[in-house]
Order: structure tokens, then sequence, then C-alpha cells
């Protein structure tokens, strides 16, 4: 994950409008602390920084750095010496630990082979079936060969090796020349790479996304070189809880102020990139089963609503007029019955258990009872529902579209009789280009 600049170019404006010192590849320097960047929540490093102390990564603690991303593999035959020691020395520091595959696959054939090499690595250091998994796809050598295929694979066969929460990690330029759709991986497990100028916190880029490394050249207190460092949007890099065990099938609800739309998701950090950024968490709605009837989520960009529906039909057609498909969200099965209603006046839909909450709602002409949707396994104890997220542990993988923050605080509100027109804020910098974002080579 090392960065090649476009040197004149970004030389030239960032002596015009950098304040940060310049490394010799136009890379601003930086220091993790410092006032007014984004945070420094994880750090990735490979055998370029060949063993890292265990007091070195408690500085990289102490400056906000909770995770770090080591190498382990490239191609089919190259592992990082220094991996075991990286990986040893981060946990004992306390931090969390990912590993990074950088890819040369130009085949399906040949991903699932690097993926099987990668998992085989992780293996044998011991890395648990929780570990976050990355996709490295940024050498030239994975280009023109049908890249979002391949990428698909080789997070396919790792799920297939055990390793479920799978990231791929890449940049704009790539992303735009080999035309690939980020939202088919799921937003929230894209790791993306794009250095401005001058980082700011209050100037985040690419938000929609679960992190992004804007700098490689950041520089902790007492610790040698310089660092690829990035801002965890999705806590992908946080501690798992497992209080409660995973695949118990909690739906969690939320609800966003400014679209008047409700959320319903199995995905713990869904939930809690959501209720972050402006969406009011409404607690656990009910407890699917693991497996049963396929239940189908869209996302419309156009009105910015979900969708939620067993029929494929009613999937197949909804993606012919707009809709994107999101894949299976979770399943229906049981006996308790989960209600459908939709306002005309808000082009919303609702789901809920609560037979009290239809039957006020419908009350009104502003919302049609449309009878029962799908079923829930069991309702989840009213005592346990919370203002705040349960500990839970993550699924396994979620396809997360690109939704609105919130800058509200206002409760949800079903019966609402208006619904909000504000525009989205921006996440793009005024000098988002392409000559901003680096392209990129190998660091073995």
């Amino acid at each position: 994950m090392k960065k090649i600049s476009f040197l004149p170019f970004i030389l030239f404006l960032s002596a015009l409008t950098t304040p940060f010192a310049a490394s010799a590849d136009g890379i601003p320097t930086l220091t993790a602390g410092q006032g007014g960047i984004p945070r420094t929540d994880v750090v990735d490093v490979s055998s370029w920084q060949g063993n890292i102390s265990v007091a070195s990564y408690q500085a990289m603690k102490n400056a906000g750095a909770k995770g770090v991303i080591v190498k382990l593999t490239e191609s089919t035959d190259y592992t990082n010496p220094y991996a075991a020691t990286q990986l040893a020395n981060a946990k004992a520091a306390g931090l969390q630990v990912g590993a990074y595959h950088y890819a040369h696959f130009t085949s399906t054939a040949s991903a699932q082979a690097e993926a099987n090499f990668f998992a085989s690595q992780a293996k044998s250091l011991s890395l648990p079936s929780t570990t976050v998994m990355v996709d490295d796809l940024e050498d030239s050598s994975t280009t023109g060969h049908n890249p979002q295929a391949n990428a698909t694979a080789f997070a396919a066969q790792l799920k297939a090796n055990g390793y479920a929460k799978t990231l791929l990690y890449t940049f704009p330029t790539y992303v735009a020349s080999q035309g690939l759709n980020l939202s088919a991986f799921g937003n929230s497990n894209i790791w993306m790479a794009q250095y401005p100028y001058t980082p700011s916190a209050s100037n985040l880029w690419n938000t929609q996304y679960g992190m992004w490394q804007f700098n490689s050249d950041t520089h902790f207190s007492g610790v040698s070189g310089g660092f690829d460092v990035s801002i965890d949007y999705a806590n992908i890099m946080s501690a798992a809880d497992s209080s409660v065990p995973a695949g118990t099938g909690y739906i969690y609800r939320l609800f966003s102020p400014i679209t008047n739309e409700h959320l319903y998701t199995k995905d713990r950090y869904e939930a809690q990139v959501l209720s972050s950024s402006g969406w009011n968490y409404e607690g656990v709605n009910w407890v699917a089963p693991t497996s049963g009837k396929p239940i189908y989520r869209m996302y419309n960009p156009a009105i910015r609503q979900h969708l939620y529906t067993t029929d494929l039909n009613e999937y197949t057609t909804n993606a012919k007029v707009g809709w994107n498909k999101e894949g299976i969200a979770f399943y229906s099965g049981g006996s308790i019955p989960i209600y459908r209603a939709y306002s005309p006046v808000l082009k919303v839909h609702l789901w809920t258990t609560s037979g009290y909450e239809i039957k006020v709602i419908t009350a009104t002409p502003a919302w049609k009872n449309e009878g029962t949707a799908f079923y829930a396994q069991t309702l989840y104890s009213a005592s346990k529902t919370a203002a705040t997220l349960p500990s839970v542990s993550a699924s396994s993988a979620s396809s997360t579209s690109v939704l609105p923050p919130s800058s509200s605080t206002a409760t949800s509100s079903s019966t609402s009789s208006s619904s909000s027109t504000s525009a989205l804020p921006s996440s793009s910098s005024t000098i988002a280009s392409s000559s901003n974002t680096s392209s990129t080579s190998s660091t073995k």
C-alpha cells in the first residue's frame, strides 16, 4: 500500500496550499495527534516497516489508533517475513489486528488461488475466523481482466475458507478506469485510499465507505518512519463483543429524520455507523431465524428508501425501474407476524411486529395497511431494548447502500405529515480531481 504520486502537479499545489511539510513523493507529512487532521484509527504495515516493537505500537495506540492491518501475502508466492512479530506485538499493545493481501489475480481461478494462499497463511498465524481480511486491489497487473468478477471470487473464496469479514481496498482512479461497482461489495466493506493535500477533520472524504486511508506519511511520537493511516467510519477494527453468540438474528431498527425512512438490518456495524451519523436507533425489533424464506433488500437512490420483500417477482421487477438489489437481508420464519404499512403521503414503508402500531397509524388516511409481510422467529425482550446498541457479534457480511446521514435529533414519528427535503451534506473536496489520487505499487 505504498503510493507513488503524480509528482509535478501535487508538488506544485502542495507548495501553494498545504500547511504541512511534504515527503519526497509529494505526500503531506503528518504527525498523529496534531490538531485538525482526521482520526488515525487504523495503521497498516508491511515488511517495509520491519519489526515493530510493542512500545511503538503503544505509541500509536496513545495517538488514537485502535487497529493495525498487517500485510501477510502477495500473489501466491510471497509472505511477509515480519508478519508474525508485527501481529503479536500489535496484539500485545492492545490493538485489534487485521490482515491484507496484495492482489495480482487476472482471472477468477487465480483469484481463488490467491485467496486460498492468503487464508492458509492467516491460519498458520492462528488468526481467528473473525479477523478482518483485506483484498488490496491496486496493482496494474490486475487491470483489464474483469477485476470486479475476480475480486468477488476472491472474497467468496475467503468466506469458503472460514473468513467472512472481507474488505476491498482500492483507490478512485482504479475504480473509474475499471468500472468497478463498489456497492456490489457493500459500501461499508470498502477501504478507499485517497490523499488530500491538506487532510482536515472538518472536510472528511469518502464517508460513504467503511474506511478512508488519507495519508501514507504519518509519524508517531518516538516511532521511526512514516505510516499509512486511515479513519475507520464503520468501526471495522473495533473489538468484537462476544457476549451474545453470532447468528442470533437480531434485527435492528433505525429511523432517519431526513428521509422519514425506517431501516432494518441484522448488521450491528451498519446500525452503529448510522446511529452515530444522525439516524435514531430504535432498538432490536425482532429476532429472525438464520435460515428460511429469504427476505430481499433493495434501495432506490432517487427516493432514498429501502424495500424488504419475500416476493422474488417484486424484487426482480423493481430492479428494472431504478431499484438496486442488495441481496438477502435476513430470513422469514416462525409464527410472529411482521406487518407492512405504506404512506402515499410520505412515500415510505414501515415494517413492525406491533399490531397496535399498525392500528394507530392506519387509522389515519396517511397510511395504508398492506397486511403481513413476513414472520419473525421470536420477539426481542422489551426489557432489553435500550436507547443504545446492545453488544452483539457482527453479522458476516451485509450489503450496505449509500445511506444519507442526518444531523437532526428529532425522534421517529410514523405519522409525520411531511417529509424533509434537506440535501445530503457534501463529503467531496474542493480539490477533488483525479490528480490528487495516488497511483499505487507493491511494497514487499
